[in-house]
């Protein structure tokens, strides 16, 4: 169970916060009654001194060990107050935040153990994660930084930059990291995915589908997101390659949501999708037990593949689009579907005009086509050739046009002003009048496009196009305040060093340098005041501990001289029973025992239990005023009758020898407990009293029926029970 220490209300395990206040549960940790007795003797101990840097460290150990991370915290920062550089406290306390899932606090406190660790790849490589979890983008880069500047080849790193390079669209760049990292045991979905997509580049299509297939098929794979989208798309295009079914093909196409991907549009992506239409069509358009009888039916089939995610196509793939109407018009013609045919080629040659090989294979089909039609309309030849004049002059009118008319085509792309005008100018028209005054309006129009957006990746944008572009200058200068003022939100010395080392010659490296050296003076300035506060504090806790040795001084003489009015107190309580009787201070309490001479030793009690239940014994009443107590025994099982004077039992005697405590409250705590034989002569024992420091108890040693057989006369010899201190 947990419980909400705020409202005091219980849930089960799985729950994390309280339903009425919010507040994070706490799960209850239930330890053993011998921890729990240790762990209020560790209380007792720093009640009388709660400075003791020993015995905190002591009492921290023990709550890690029983798992009481609440506790244990506190004493991390107690230990931590009072010495500040106290490593083993401050690495605990890293440790501790991070089982309590406190992401922040933990790395604060990583940052303090990385100013004396800082070549520590576990510490960066923990650091990096929790920045992971926080989504602290600069922290993340600073870490990957820093672990792949220590080992080049570092897993966590090297994800982190795979990831970052995915931000910028360096989808190649990124599959090869993550390629290599799959090989090196990383089952992660992206790295799994992307490690796949760079063997499709490489042409391992089996090894590919394999991985992709297996990555994809989970249950819980969500359909939106863009990393499961690309490989939808790469392993239909797998599939493709290695010649599956169409079924198969089909079934991981249609996951595929162009939207997604055009999100974060690749020239990459683009042209895989192309190929995968077009190698769908062929596929589809090979099989001779498909029939496409109808013109409903071809036309389905390219606004299924084609036609519904055209949003998603560049003037980069024109030249494949244009190669799949082609292969479209050649199964309409086949069908002798000739008006869809001729529409198709119409698409085909819209699509595409410099492809010397397409437009051969468009002139070829267009032979065809109207090859056809001279053949059907034998009666009407005079007029097939007037239209295959006019389409002829058409098509040269066209190409007139196209070339006349370029001051208009670039008048019109100057009135549209964008990128993609200015490219369909320099398209049609690649050696024009107008090129260089184009590329130059068409630099200016992708520049504008950025500033309107004003974000990381549509300045990324213009510098992969532009890398010696006029705007590059002022891109720096907009992602260089970007960063600073970023920066100067984290306000820390370690990000404000990230960020010189990573703009060197940036605009704010200056007042970077200056706002080091500030906090340089105010970190000084603050070390002597804490420097002053702990020297203040020694003396106070010297004073304290002075008074607190005096204070000691007069309890211990206090308890002393209650102790011995105990003793006379206790003296005076015994009874004189039947068989009972007191030899000094010790109590004996048997129906049948007697000092005499056992086995080489002198003034020996010999007894037996009063019953098969009731056990006889010795008992020491006294106080335990510190550690080093020790009680003492020496004893052994007899075969002689004090009483009778003779031999009572064989020589295969045994009995069970007890050692217990009692304490004030009648509490029995067993110290120790085993059979002794007759064979086994004496048996010396000493055993530790100090969790019992501070306390008046009863010390007995019992002589109980038991063994190979229970009976009352069972006969031990007492040569020794007493007590022993180190100091008395």
């Amino acid at each position: 169970m947990k419980t909400c220490k705020n409202c005091d209300l219980q849930y089960d395990d799985g729950k994390k916060f309280c339903k009425k206040c919010g507040a994070p549960l706490e799960a209850e940790v239930k330890i053993e009654s011998k921890a729990e007795a240790k762990k209020q003797v560790l209380e007792e101990k720093l009640k009388a001194d709660p400075l003791n840097v020993t015995l905190l460290h002591e009492y921290l150990n023990f709550l890690i060990k029983q798992a009481i991370y609440n506790e244990a915290l506190k004493t991390a920062l107690k230990i931590l107050a009072i010495n500040e550089s106290d490593n083993i406290a401050q690495d605990k306390l890293f440790n501790l935040y991070q089982k309590l899932q406190m992401h922040k606090e933990a790395i604060e406190a990583g940052e303090q153990i990385l100013a004396r660790k800082q070549n520590d790849v576990l510490l960066l490589e923990s650091l990096l994660e929790l920045s992971s979890k926080m989504n602290d983008d600069v922290r993340i880069l600073q870490y990957s930084e820093r672990l792949l500047s220590i080992d080049k080849n570092n897993p966590k790193g090297l994800y982190q930059k795979g990831l970052r390079l995915l931000e910028d669209l360096q989808l190649s760049d990124a599959s090869t990291i993550f390629e290599k990292l799959t090989s090196e045991g990383n089952n992660d979905r992206i790295a799994l995915i992307y490690s796949a997509i760079s063997k499709v580049s490489n042409e391992n299509f089996e090894i590919a589908r394999q991985a992709l297939s297996k990555v994809l098929s989970s249950e819980d794979i969500q359909p939106n997101d863009l990393d499961n989208n690309r490989g939808f798309l790469y392993l239909a295009y797998c599939l493709c390659k290695l010649d599956e079914s169409i079924e198969e093909i089909d079934k991981w196409f249609h996951k595929i949501d162009f939207q997604v991907l055009n999100e974060e549009h690749t020239g990459q992506d683009e042209m895989v999708a192309a190929k995968t239409i077009k190698e769908l069509f062929r596929k589809i358009f090979a099989g001779e037990t498909i029939n496409y009888s109808t013109v409903h039916r071809i036309k389905l089939l390219a606004h299924q593949y084609f036609d519904s995610n055209s949003f998603y196509f560049t003037e980069l793939t024109k030249v494949i689009l244009a190669d799949i109407w082609l292969l479209v018009g050649e199964k309409q013609l086949k069908f002798k579907l000739h008006k869809d045919a001729f529409e198709s080629l119409e698409k085909s040659i819209a699509l595409n005009s410099s492809d010397l090989q397409i437009i051969e294979s468009q002139a070829a089909f267009k032979s065809r086509v109207e090859a056809i039609r001279k053949k059907k309309m034998k009666k009407n030849i005079i007029i097939l050739v007037t239209v295959i004049i006019i389409i002829a002059v058409g098509i040269a009118g066209i190409l007139y046009r196209q070339y006349s008319n370029q001051d208009k085509e670039f008048a019109k792309a100057k009135t549209l002003n964008t990128y993609e005008s200015f490219e369909q100018y320099l398209a049609f028209y690649p050696d024009g009048r107008y090129v260089n005054e184009a590329k130059d309006l068409q630099e200016n129009a992708f520049w504008e496009q950025a500033q309107e957006l004003h974000t990381y990746v549509s300045y990324q944008q213009y510098l992969k196009h532009y890398p010696k572009g006029k705007f590059k200058a002022e891109v720096v200068a907009i992602q260089d305040e970007a960063y600073w003022n970023k920066v100067k939100s984290y306000n820390d010395v370690d990000s404000l060093n990230t960020y010189i080392k990573s703009n060197p010659q940036g605009k704010y490296v200056n007042e970077a340098h200056k706002i080091i050296g500030q906090k340089g003076i105010i970190e000084k300035q603050e070390k002597q005041e804490n420097q002053r506060k702990r020297e203040k504090e020694i003396i106070e806790r010297q004073q304290r501990d002075r008074e607190n040795a005096e204070k000691q001084k007069i309890i211990e003489k206090e308890i002393a001289e209650k102790m011995k009015e105990k003793e006379k107190e206790l003296m005076s309580k015994i009874r004189h029973n039947h068989g009972d009787y007191v030899d000094g201070d010790v109590y004996v309490n048997d129906g049948r025992s007697k000092k005499t001479s056992f086995k080489g030793k002198k003034d020996v009690y010999i007894m037996h239990p009063k019953s098969n239940r009731n056990p006889a014994y010795i008992e020491i009443e006294c106080f335990i005023p510190n550690n080093g107590v020790k009680v003492i025994g020496e004893y052994a099982s007899c075969n002689y009758d004090p009483i009778n004077k003779k031999n009572k039992t064989n020589s295969n005697n045994d009995f069970v020898a007890r050692i217990v405590v009692v304490d004030e409250n009648n509490m029995r705590y067993v110290l120790n407990e085993e059979v002794v034989s007759y064979n086994q002569g004496w048996i010396s024992t000493e055993l530790s009293l100090n969790d019992f420091v501070g306390r008046i108890i009863r010390i007995r040693f019992e002589n109980s029926a038991g063994g190979k057989s229970t009976w009352y006369f069972e006969f031990s010899a007492v040569a020794a029970f007493y007590i022993y201190s180190s100091n008395n």
